[in-house]
Order: structure tokens, then sequence, then C-alpha cells
């Protein structure tokens, strides 16, 4: 009891105990391991305690607590463990998965169950105690792998079901541990400097893979096991791409069989941790996630991609929407990874073509759904599609695709989800076929026009968005509207003045090439009031602000001359409005924002616009010209 209350005390309040700790840890370990069941079992609780909560002050004993640990981990006297489960699978062999359901198997998991087994308390206390020892940074990570990892590697195959969950999610904790630590650890260039840690997780990976799989294969009906090597394998991809596409057709029969139960056989039966899905099928689709995401399609990952692919569609077509919402997310990054390998390595991805028109047809007839994380999945989807194959798919699929994604009438959420998809299928550099925006390129402008005149910045941002887009074409549809388009952006721009959204921005450099210099003219007053006022700090937003500036001084060297006057001369009467308010009330003048912050935003300004200018004529900006624009506040207003 006393243990507890004392347990109780480091959680809360450590450093009331501080000075007693060594002297604890001293006495327990003196008894632990002799003790009786509970008193031993409350013993590594204390330890694992005193790691969390005062590591600085365990470090002397710490050698010895983890010695505890391995010992408690390894205390299994009724059970006696095959050795022959830690070697290696060969490839060759098939797993035993069962029926569809993954439930009807001639092996009874009943026989690992010893009912008058009281030794797995101590054993769960022994790896909770080597997962603070692990967080801890106490070791180092190549310690970590080599030693700890090494031990949890070789208890897969504990029979009890609540310690082995504990055993797999705390090696599932230790290589995020791991990568976090790693991540630390690397040099500008982005290269890992320890590559002694590196090399050990590589070295260990197909041995710990090989040890999942005879776990799996020892206890099929536990599902929060297979769901625990999904996530152990998904954060193997984040540590060594390389070492994972080794052990590819290792678990190909795994993934394949998981993917093809029944959606109800799938069901998470999770107790002990919080890192596992509602269903088994979104741990191996969120597995297939991120690998596709590392992936540059290597030999291995092709042979496997190709072998699994079928079964994405048939998740994409179950009954329950969150396992379909994850199938055509993993649909998504394969269909851009597939195109991306063609550009840039000249893989060949043809034999991918009818998967990726049936997993996109499949989308477009799916696109009714009320469930708003499926529909949010199935968008993206269909217009990644169009982007990266529109000029290899079938005809009847890209027009069906486009129907869809025009077809706005199905309220807010579906509209500029079905517009973000649009702007993705049309947005330079794509596939899609200019013929078939041109088809569609009237009525976007229309519908994009009318969004405009919405208050609402949540449906002007689409908008302006495929207006950008479509203005990379030069097309009459967007030439028509470009001059009411160009005068409402200004207006949208001229409503936050001090923070001009960015899209805004963006769509104005891109649209303004579709209108004559007279509209600019007539529009420069007001545009160049509301930008003499912004105070623009993130990065995208600055340059979105210079783009807008360098195209103008491209497309209309005759009106710089004029902007630079007017910027400048903002920047003049601001500047002596401040200093009139600081002579006579420096308060004022204080809470008033200083205009000199403004000086950057309106110096680089004037810059890209004399940049973009002398770039049409062939020339660059001289650095006395920069010299001048950074310079300090005009003689005049100091003097």
């Amino acid at each position: 009891m006393m243990l507890r209350v004392i347990v109780t005390i480091s959680r809360q309040k450590p450093e009331l105990i501080s000075d007693r700790v060594s002297s604890i840890i001293s006495g327990e370990l003196e008894t632990v391991n002799q003790s009786d069941n509970e008193l031993r079992v409350a013993s590594l609780l204390a330890f694992r305690t005193f790691v969390a909560s005062t590591p600085d002050l365990v470090k002397l004993r710490l050698k010895d607590m983890y010695a505890a640990a391995i010992e408690a981990l390894q205390f299994d006297p009724s059970y006696n463990y095959d050795d022959d489960d830690d070697e290696d699978l060969d490839e060759e062999d098939e797993m035993d998965t069962g029926s569809e359901d993954g439930l009807d198997d001639e092996f009874d998991e009943d026989i690992y169950e010893d009912n008058e087994d009281v030794s797995w308390d101590i054993r769960l206390g022994g790896v909770k105690l080597l997962s603070a020892i692990a967080e801890s940074e106490l070791f180092t990570p190549e310690i970590i792998v080599r030693d700890i990892g090494t031990l949890l590697v070789k208890r897969f195959k504990e029979h009890e079901d609540v310690v082995r969950a504990e055993i797999l999610f705390t090696y599932a904790k230790l290589l995020e541990t791991l990568r976090q630590r790693l991540s630390l650890l690397q040099d500008p260039s982005g290269m890992d400097v320890d590559n002694g840690t590196s090399d050990l997780i590589k070295q260990q990976i197909p041995t710990a893979v090989s040890s999942l799989i005879s776990s799996i294969k020892a206890y099929p009906k536990h599902t929060e096991t297979k769901q625990l090597a999904f996530v152990i394998l998904t954060r193997f991809v984040t540590l060594n791409i390389v070492a994972v596409d080794g052990i590819l057709s290792k678990i190909l029969p795994f993934v394949v069989s998981t993917l093809e139960i029944s959606d109800t056989a799938g069901t998470s039966q999770a107790a002990t941790t919080g890192i596992v899905k509602p269903n088994i099928k979104i741990d191996a689709l969120d597995f297939l996630l991120e690998y596709s995401k590392f992936t540059d399609l290597s030999a291995e990952a092709d042979t496997f991609l190709f072998a699994v692919k079928s079964k994405i569609t048939d998740a994409a077509s179950s009954s329950l929407a969150m396992v379909q919402a994850s199938a055509y997310t993993v649909s998504s990054v394969i269909v851009k990874l597939l195109r991306v390998a063609a550009d840039t390595s000249g893989k060949q991805v043809e034999r991918y073509l009818s998967w990726v028109s049936e997993i996109t047809d499949l989308a477009i007839k799916m696109v009714g759904s009320k469930d708003n994380a499926l529909y949010a999945t199935l968008y993206p989807l269909i217009g990644v599609s169009l982007q990266q194959f529109g000029d290899l798919l079938d005809g009847a699929v890209v027009e069906n695709a486009l129907l869809v994604l025009t077809e706005w009438s199905q309220g807010v959420e579906k509209m500029h989800a079905s517009m973000n998809a649009l702007l993705s299928a049309v947005t330079k550099p794509s596939h899609l076929p200019e013929k078939y925006v041109v088809g569609i390129a009237s009525s976007l402008m229309g519908q994009a026009s009318e969004k405009l005149q919405s208050s609402n910045i949540n449906s002007q941002q689409p908008a302006l968005a495929l207006i950008r887009g479509l203005s990379e074409y030069n097309i009459k549809a967007v030439n028509a509207l470009a001059h009411s388009i160009v005068t409402r952006i200004v207006e949208i721009i001229g409503a936050t003045p001090e923070s001009p959204p960015l899209m805004a921005l963006r769509a104005f450099s891109g649209i303004c090439a579709h209108v004559p210099i007279n509209t600019i003219k007539e529009i420069s007053p007001n545009l160049l009031e509301s930008l003499s006022l912004a105070t623009v700090y993130d990065k995208l937003s600055a340059n979105a602000m210079n783009e807008l500036y360098k195209t103008v001084g491209m497309l209309f060297p005759d009106v710089v001359q004029s902007w630079e006057a007017m910027l400048v001369g903002k920047w003049v009467a601001s500047y002596v409005q401040f200093d009139s308010l600081r002579t006579s009330n420096a308060a004022e003048a204080t809470q008033m924002q200083n205009p000199t912050n403004k000086l950057p935003v309106l110096a680089k300004g004037i810059i890209a616009l004399r940049s973009g200018y002398c770039e049409k004529k062939g020339g660059s900006v001289s650095d006395r010209f920069i010299s001048d624009i950074q310079g300090k506040p005009p003689k005049a207003v100091e003097d």
C-alpha cells in the first residue's frame, strides 16, 4: 500500500520525494525478482513511474531496472516457447489466412491459453517498464534498436493476447520515438547522420516482419495483433523504405487476405491501444497509403501494388463509408505516383490504366453519397485522375468525370469539393487535353464569376482558384469575362487591404493577361490604394504580391512609371503622417502602425514591378535601383 502511495506522489508531485527515489529503487530492486506476483507487479509499476516522472533521478540504477524488466518479460514458467519460431520464413511460405472472414481456421487459439497462468501481469509490467525506458531518452537510439527492439521482436510470439498486444504496441511506439529522434539528427541537407542506428533498423526489419507473420499465423483470430502489425509496417516505411521493399513479397498474402475479409469480420477488437483504426481494413489501407507516399515505384513496389490494386477497388466498394474513403485516398496517391514514375523515370505503367479507369468510374458513380468523409475523398481522386491520365483514359470516363465536377447544385460543401477537383484537373501542368478544358470553360467561368459576387470568402476562394487555373489557357470564354472579373477581384482585395486574400492576388496575376491596358489603367488607382496599405508577413502572400507586381510590369510596361510613382507617393504620405503624429502625440503614434513596417513590402513590390518590366525588355534591375528603393526614408521627409 505504501508503495502505491509513493507511486501516486511520484506522478503528481515528484519533487516531494526526489531525495528518496534512489533509496526506494534500491530497496525494491533487492526483492523484485523474489517477491510474490502482486508485489512484483507493484515494483515494476513503481519503476515505470520513476523512469517516466523523474528520469534524471534514476540514471544510476537504470541498468538494474532494465534487467528487472527483461527478467519480468521473460517470466513465463507455465509455457514452453518453440525456438524455431524465431527463424525467418521462406518467401515461398504461404500464410494460413483461413476463410474469407478469417474466422474458420483449423487452429484452436485456446490451445495457447493457460487459465491457471498468473504470470501474465508480470510480463505486462515488464513490457510497460521497457516502454518507459525507451521513451525516456536515457538510452541512445542505437541501444534502443539493438537491445530493446531485438528483445521485443523475439517476444511477438507471446501467447497471452493482452501481453502480446502491449508488446506490439510498445514496439510501434519505439519506432515512432526513433523516427522523431533521428529526424533531429539530420544535417541541413536532410541526410541522416546517425547511420549506425539506421543500419540496425534496416537489419532488424526482415526479422521483425518474419516474427510478425509467425504471430499472425499462430493467433489468426486476434484482430488486434494484425492491426498492430500494420501499424508497425507503416512505421517501418517512414524509417527505411528500401528495407520494406525487401519484405513486400512476405507481407503480400497478409495484405491481400486482410482486404478480402468481410466488413464485419474486420471490426476492431482493440482494447489496450489507441493507435489502431475501427476496422482492420483501414489499418491495411493506411499502410498502403504511407508506402505509396514514400516509394518511387521500385521493381518490388511495382509488383506489390499491381497485385493489390484490385483489392483496393474492392475496398472502395465496401459497405462501410470509412473503408471506402480510405480506399479512395490511397488510390489518389497511387494514381499520382504512377504518372510521376512514368514521366521522371520512364516506368512502364500502361498496365495500370484499366485500374485507373475502373476506380475513377467507381468514384464518379459514388459522388451522390451523403457521407461527408466519403465524398471528400471521391472528388480529389476524380481530379487527380484527370490531371495525371486525362490523355490516356477512355473518353467516356473523362466526359463523365467533367460532368459531375461541373455540377454545382448539390450543396456548398460538394460544390467546393468539385471546384477544387476541377482546379486540380485543369491547372497546368496537366495531362488533361485542352479540348476538354475548352469545352467546359464557358460554363465554369460563368459560374465562377457568379460565385465571386458573394460576400462570403469561403465561396470566393474556390472560384478565385479556378479562375487562376483557367487563366492559363488562351480561350474565348476567359477573355469574354476577364474585365468584369478583374474589376471584382480589385473590390475583393479592397475589402481587406491590410491583408489581401492570397487567392485574390494570384487570380489577378492570372486573369490580367486577358484584359487590355485600358482595364489596367482603369483599376490602377483603387488597386494601388489597397496594395499600399498591405502588411504581408507570410511567405506565400508575399510571393503572391510580388508575382502580381512582376506580372503587371511584364505585361503592361506602359504603366510601370505611373505605378512606381503612385506606390512611392503612398509610402511618403504615410510616413509624413506618422512623423507628424510622432512629434505631437507619441502615444498615438505608438498605437498607429509604423508605416516603416510597410517599407519592405512596398520596396519589394516596386522591385518586382521593375523586374517584370526589365525582363520584358531583355534586361535586369540595376543594383543602384534596388539600393535606392530599399534605402532609408526620403531625405525630404527626414529633414
